[in-house]
């Protein structure tokens, strides 16, 4: 069987000389602010990473940089005066690889005294093992790698004869495998940075005619690649570090020269950063932890994410303000329970002036997910693509609207979990028949005139969104960004919150933090308006039209159809012990209920464009008692016991009337430098006296349908209370429904257009067709924000859509190793220390 071969190319323009300045700079100056993010983050590998620096800058001639007595100090302070051993760090366990990396430092400056050196041998002897072996820690865990770094330790103290040599050679004789290579313990496979060690160890104990040295000498030569980088074992992609294990290895068996020495070269110089010094494992990799941050874990960023992870070789990591979910937020019928709890920013608007008459203060709730997933955890999980031709004018032509099917057929068949409806209430029925009786068509697709069942994201019949697919180690969860690091008009990274920690990325910035907390970062950063800027004395690094253009899909329509009999489903149908049982093994059953069952487009123009949809709901909020639901909404206390309460005795439902391409045009801005304190949102709901008349239109048909036949046959019922507030009016005129909307508004939760993108000459425009923030570069947005208009329906589609064009377009074709690889091993070691501090 033939593998094809891992390998990476080497770009016309890669470094070809070695730059021992920017080299000697680069190390130099790390660890010069101990606020630095990735200073922080490789704690627990400090004291080794003071070895490899001092001993490049030794090879450079240029070790008098480094600061000799404040290492010396660090390196007596990390010894612990109980066991004798060193730490990586003040506050660490003591551990073989930093007790060697301690000695070894120590012995280049000629300074053993400035340790106890029979506390030393004391530990490195006492990690020894009946059968010869050595573990790292008082924890236990064998591998070659410790046996090597006692045989090494003891021999630059002149102790080895402190330990069982034979044991300890017979022990990593007992590793060795039939190609001639070692592992970490026996049976383990061969791995040439294992080899090393062992072979190491051997040399020192003077063993080395126990190998067999020109079958392993073979296999390491195989570990070069074309690109003349090696890799560390087969199948795997080139890396940096193995240059110096593999050559080694090879030198200690004096068959250096069995390696393409000159490709070798050519590999290493290209690892080189010609802007910041230093090296990196693959050619045009980043020489820190992370090429990408991404500013948000909703559906944008996190499909983004892990299309990274799995086509690209760039490291990257996830920061959410938010928690991970847990299993029970995956359970659909639950999903409201979410609003309003710690994993909602919990945002509302400001008061407003003609809407949202029925809530505390005027203020409508702004429901969005501050949990890993974003608002995709909260949402209803309906799919919708909507009126292509919309998009393609988002572009401005770059795209066809055939390119953005293929988009949309790319994300449902790779990415998404689609299901149609795996529990429904007799309503839903009933509303498909009503509407023949109207004329309109059961939709085949989910655009034009019509209705159709809903097609949810769920898997199995568990709600499931992209973040599901991203794996956790690329995450930061309960992490907040409060402001974007620019230099020279180009984004460098993060500043982030409470430690003010600093997370640097070389290859882009991509903010997914949704249409509120998008422009909120921007503006924190001095991306924005004068008129909001100046004001706070934040530094204008970029004037852009940030958070106007704020657009939502407003409507109406709660507890406004009522039946003689339940049309949803009941708590005792949640506790009931079978439909608990239906949904964990068959996926199926009540609690996979999305909420909304039917959607419905219609244009109240009789044009062929909706510009009204429906969502029908077999539930209204009085169904709770308003023990719940209405606390959500800010309903207050004169609205319920007028209208809702009075209804107890019916059984209400939810047919939402909402405006797909309102008029009004709103504003989000900060309102202090304090990243921790809400944004003004300000959307000036029904502000053009279009959209309520598109309203009044659409609840005026809502009364056809509740009319028909079939509706009247289930008992289907106006609410015919005056709403309060409205009894001056006559009931369902359109000066009553004018003031039922204005009373009775609602959103969808669907806010768009903050961070609208478009052409770079537009005064309109944030982003410009690739993402890009306008005059800064290496910043992007991707998610609702930057939609310049609403989408005509449920916008989770849209959004997944515009995150796959980034990716393809931006993300992919700047990838320099398109193989289906990812080799993070370095962001890797940081995120788990990362998960274990906090």
């Amino acid at each position: 069987m033939s593998y094809k071969t891992k390998d990476v190319t080497l770009s016309a323009d890669r470094p070809k000389t070695l730059l021992l300045q920017k080299h000697s700079d680069y190390l130099a100056s790390y660890g010069l602010n101990k606020n630095d993010y990735e200073f922080c983050m490789t704690e627990y590998l400090r004291m080794s990473g003071i070895y490899w620096s001092l001993t490049a800058m030794e090879l450079m001639d240029q070790s008098s940089r480094m600061p000799k007595e404040e290492i010396i100090n660090f390196i007596s302070s990390c010894q612990d005066s109980e066991s004798g051993g060193i730490s990586a760090s003040n506050g660490h366990d003591p551990h073989m690889l930093y007790t060697l990396s301690a000695i070894q430092v120590l012995s280049m400056y000629d300074r053993l005294d400035a340790v106890d050196v029979e506390g030393v041998v004391r530990f490195v002897s006492s990690m020894q093992q009946e059968d010869g072996s050595f573990i790292g820690d008082k924890w236990g865990e064998v591998d070659t790698r410790f046996s090597f770094c006692a045989v090494m330790c003891l021999s630059l103290l002149h102790k080895l004869d402190s330990i069982n040599v034979t044991k300890a050679v017979d022990f990593v004789l007992s590793c060795m495998n039939f190609d001639g290579g070692f592992g970490s313990k026996p049976g383990s496979e061969s791995h040439a940075g294992l080899i090393y060690c062992c072979v190491g160890t051997l040399s020192i104990c003077k063993r080395m005619d126990a190998l067999k040295a020109d079958e392993l000498a073979w296999w390491l030569c195989e570990r070069q690649l074309p690109s003349g980088g090696l890799n560390g074992r087969p199948e795997k992609l080139p890396d940096l570090c193995y240059s110096w294990w593999v050559m080694s290895s090879l030198s200690m068996l004096n068959r250096i020269h069995w390696v393409d020495k000159k490709n070798l070269e050519e590999y290493i110089l290209a690892c080189q950063d010609s802007e910041t010094g230093g090296f990196s494992d693959r050619p045009g990799d980043i020489t820190d932890p992370f090429h990408t941050l991404f500013v948000g874990s909703g559906t944008a960023g996190s499909l983004i994410a892990q299309r990274i992870a799995k086509e690209t070789n760039y490291t990257f990591v996830v920061i959410e303000a938010g928690a991970k979910s847990h299993f029970f937020h995956d359970i659909p019928v639950f999903g409201p329970l979410l609003h309003n709890s710690i994993y909602d920013w919990q945002y509302e608007t400001v008061s407003q002036k003609g809407a949202c008459l029925a809530m505390e203060g005027s203020k409508c709730k702004q429901t969005q997910g501050k949990i890993l997933g974003g608002s995709s955890k909260l949402n209803n999980m309906i799919h919708v693509r909507g009126n292509l031709s919309h998009y393609v004018e988002w572009f401005h032509g770059l795209y066809t609207k055939e390119y953005i099917q293929k988009q949309f057929q790319y994300i449902e068949n790779n990415i998404f979990h689609l299901n149609d409806l795996q529990y429904q209430s007799i309503l839903s029925e009933a509303v498909l028949e009503a509407i023949k009786e109207l004329n309109f068509n059961t939709l085949e697709n989910d655009y034009g005139i019509g209705f159709k069942k809903s097609i949810l994201t769920q898997n199995n019949g568990k709600r499931w969104t992209t973040s599901d697919k991203v794996d956790t180690k690329h995450i930061f969860t309960n992490t907040l960004v409060e402001k974007l690091l620019i230099k020279n008009y180009k984004c460098i990274g993060v500043q982030i919150s409470p430690s003010k920690n600093i997370i640097h990325a070389k290859k882009g910035v991509i903010v997914s933090a949704g249409a509120f907390n998008s422009p909120k970062l921007l503006q924190l950063s001095g991306i924005g308006s004068a008129e909001v800027l100046k004001p706070l004395d934040i530094p204008i690094i970029k004037e852009l039209p940030v958070g106007k253009n704020l657009q939502d899909h407003v409507g109406t329509g709660l507890d406004l159809v009522l039946f003689n009999e339940t049309q949803s489903i009941t708590m005792f149908d949640i506790m009931n012990f079978w439909n608990v049982f239906r949904y964990f093994y068959y996926g199926k059953g009540p609690l996979t209920t999305p909420g909304c069952e039917v959607i419905g487009f219609i244009s109240t123009k009789n044009v062929t464009a909706p510009n009204l949809q429906y969502m029908v709901l077999p539930v209204g909020i009085s169904a709770d008692r308003g023990s719940y639901f209405r606390k959500n909404l800010g309903i207050t206390d004169k609205i319920w016991s007028n209208y809702f309460a009075k209804i107890f005795d019916k059984y209400s439902t939810t047919f939402m009337t909402l405006l797909l391409h309102p008029k009004s045009r709103g504003e989000v801005r900060i309102q202090s430098k304090n990243s921790n304190i809400p944004p003004i949102i300000n959307p000036n709901y029904l502000h053009h006296k279009d959209d309520l008349k598109i309203l009044v239109d659409g609840l005026k048909m809502l009364k056809k349908i509740i009319e028909t036949k079939t509706m009247k046959s289930i008992s289907a019922q106006l609410n015919n209370l005056h709403f309060p507030g409205c009894e001056d009016y006559n009931f369902f005129s359109d000066d009553y429904l004018e003031c039922y909307v204005r009373h009775l508004t609602l959103t969808s939760f669907h806010p768009v257009g903050t961070c609208a993108m478009g052409l770079p000459e537009s005064k309109n425009s944030v982003v410009d067709t690739s993402f890009k923030v306008i005059g800064i570069d290496n910043l992007y947005v991707v998610d609702s924000s930057v939609l310049p208009t609403l989408p005509s329906g449920n916008i989770n589609a849209a959004i997944a859509m515009i995150a796959n064009i980034f990716f393809e377009n931006t993300i992919l074709v700047k990838s320099t190793n398109k193989s289906n690889v990812c080799d993070s091993r370095t962001l890797k070691e940081a995120i788990f220390r990362i998960c274990v501090q906090q």
